[in-house]
């Protein structure tokens, strides 16, 4: 009786797991039907890339802005690298198909897309242009609700690209991809990874990149005509919040060597407050200094000089000299300190005191 009954236990126990089991093997072949097709996408691109480049010049005589219309047939025929087991349908039983045109002489648009068959959902045609790299793409039903015209337009994966369908009499549920031959080169509207010899262009945007407050790391040299930063910025390795406190906005970094002028002001067009330029020149309201200034030079002040500690005369011989009548003006005694050895004189011309006189001589 036992043995019956640990029979019966796991037979009760893998009942309970096998719905998992089961979404899990469905699960698993859905995703192996989504990579199928989209293999198969890649295979029947690169076909049909090969095929435009063989007959390059009898499309670019032939074809115009209406769609030529290339079938799996006619790209077998052409013996263009497509595997002798490629049967023309994907696993959704749709056809593969490609239509070329012109829209300006020596260029060609080549759609590649599918006919007939089941309908795909959104989703898993996401998936399958995604499994597809960067030729991948869709026409979808809008079973999603994201894609507003449904079948009106096509889609690369990612946004790589959009084109209108009109005139190509698909409908939504499909993989789609868009090869551009620009006089008989192909190019594509996504970034290449890497270089492609004589085709800058393949690494090259023609607009904006919104990185969504995403970073962009390991990058070399940037070279850009403007820079605007929300931050702080840091160079040299610094810590850009390394900043004292209530300063923000700045650059830390360690030396600053400019060919033109340093400023500060109230920015918007205004005139500086201060300024230091190429030539050594200084210019400000005020200057604070907690230490030493050094002047090689004169000082001159357009009102006076003033001083809460001494004003000592380092060098022998030196003067105090103004040109006009000049006060000194003591809130208490004036004391004229000479060394022990020396004079004091106040005069208006005359001689020099006699030889060892001390005495305070006025005329």
């Amino acid at each position: 009786m036992s043995e019956v009954l640990g029979v019966l236990f796991a037979i009760l126990a893998s009942m309970m797991f096998l719905p998992q089991l089961q979404n899990g093997v469905a699960t698993q072949r859905q995703v192996m039907t989504d990579v199928t097709t989209a293999q198969q996408q890649q295979q029947w691109v690169a076909a049909v890339t090969n095929y435009v480049n063989q007959n390059m010049s009898a499309l670019q005589g032939s074809v115009t802005t209406s769609p030529t219309v290339l079938t799996v047939a006619a790209v077998k025929a052409a013996n263009v690298g497509l595997p002798a087991g490629f049967s023309g349908t994907n696993p959704f039983n749709q056809t593969w198909t490609a239509a070329v045109t012109q829209p300006t002489a020596g260029n060609l648009q080549v759609f590649v897309y599918t006919t007939g068959g089941n309908v795909i959902q959104d989703q898993r045609l996401g998936s399958i242009a995604r499994a597809a790299g960067g030729f991948g793409g869709m026409i979808p039903v809008n079973n999603s609700g994201v894609y507003a015209g449904g079948a009106a337009n096509a889609y690369g994966a990612f946004g790589a690209w959009q084109i209108p369908t009109a005139g190509y009499g698909v409908t939504g549920g499909r993989p789609a991809s868009l090869l551009n031959f620009n006089n008989g080169t192909l190019t594509n509207n996504f970034l290449y990874r890497n270089a492609v010899p004589g085709q800058p262009q393949l690494n090259r945007m023609n607009t904006g990149i919104d990185m969504n407050g995403n970073d962009v790391a390991n990058a070399g040299n940037v070279s850009t005509k403007t820079m605007t930063a929300t931050g702080n910025i840091a160079t040299n390795g610094e810590n850009p919040n390394d900043m004292p406190p209530g300063w923000g906005g700045g650059v830390r970094t360690w030396d600053v060597y400019a060919g033109g002028t340093v400023a500060a002001g109230p920015g918007g067009g205004a005139q500086p407050a201060a300024y230091m330029n190429y030539t050594g020149q200084i210019s400000g309201r005020q200057i604070n200094s907690s230490g030493d200034v050094s002047a090689n030079g004169n000082l001159f002040g357009a009102n006076g000089v003033v001083t809460n500690g001494n004003v000592t005369l380092s060098s022998d011989r030196t003067s105090i000299i103004n040109p006009g009548r000049m006060h000194i003006n003591a809130g208490e005694n004036l004391y004229l300190q000479p060394w022990s050895g020396g004079r004091t004189v106040v005069g208006g011309g005359g001689e020099w005191p006699a030889r060892g006189e001390r005495a305070l001589v006025c005329r």
